[in-house]
């Protein structure tokens, strides 16, 4: 399980729309101490927002494995999917169309990947995982994952990504705008509480479901 360390700083974000996975239940952290939150009210959808932001300590140092996310061909991305984030049971295929939604996306739309510049993955996004969501939200909340446990899953996802470097992180956890079963980690490397890179690791889950609804490893 993870315990909270306190952190000095808290900083204001509405968090939009992302991707998707299924999750999986590992503790990969220990943190240092009690979480500071902020509740912060978004004027447009008339709704309060809670916001942490804390220190944790990774239980094994970043896996130095970014490089893994370059991909040259649909079959690769496909290929990234299946290893590192247990998406499979489909293919992805270029987006060739005159207006294309993605780089790589599947023949029904319900996977889209995007590629940068440089053939990083930039982006995935579990549009089969938005489309449920209305109905997952009826699942009772006590059978809903912990805030922990998601944070757990969502360190797990980065940390192959993170710098071999990289012991320690700055994890931000945000409610969604939109559901109240969504929830959104932003994470950083730092070290000693001071933030060590402009990269970030970012995630949304489902919280009714265990589904990642989007991933966004700008590392």
């Amino acid at each position: 399980m993870i315990k909270h360390s306190k952190k000095n700083s808290i900083r204001l974000s509405i968090l939009g729309l992302g991707t998707a996975l299924t999750l999986c239940s590992f503790s990969l952290v220990s943190a240092q101490a009690p979480t500071e939150s902020v509740t912060i009210t978004d004027q447009t959808m008339n709704a309060q927002l809670k916001e942490t932001v804390e220190v944790v300590k990774l239980s094994q140092p970043g896996g130095g494995q970014s490089q893994s996310l370059t991909v040259n061909t649909a079959e690769e991305a496909t290929l990234v999917l299946q290893k590192y984030f247990n998406l499979t049971g489909f293919s992805l295929i270029q987006d060739e169309r005159e207006v294309p939604t993605a780089t790589y996306v599947t023949t029904d739309d319900n996977m889209r990947v995007w590629v940068g510049n440089n053939n990083k993955i930039i982006g995935i996004d579990n549009m089969k995982a938005w489309k449920e969501l209305k109905n997952n939200n009826e699942t009772q909340k006590d059978q809903w994952i912990s805030i922990d446990q998601s944070k757990e899953k969502a360190i797990q996802l980065a940390q192959p990504f993170l710098d071999v470097s990289v012991q320690e992180v700055q994890i931000t956890t945000t409610e969604h705008p939109y559901s109240d079963s969504l929830i959104v980690f932003d994470i950083i490397p730092s070290s000693e509480g001071n933030l060590t890179s402009d990269g970030r690791f970012h995630v949304t889950l489902d919280r009714s479901t265990g589904a990642i609804m989007n991933i966004n490893p700008f590392l």
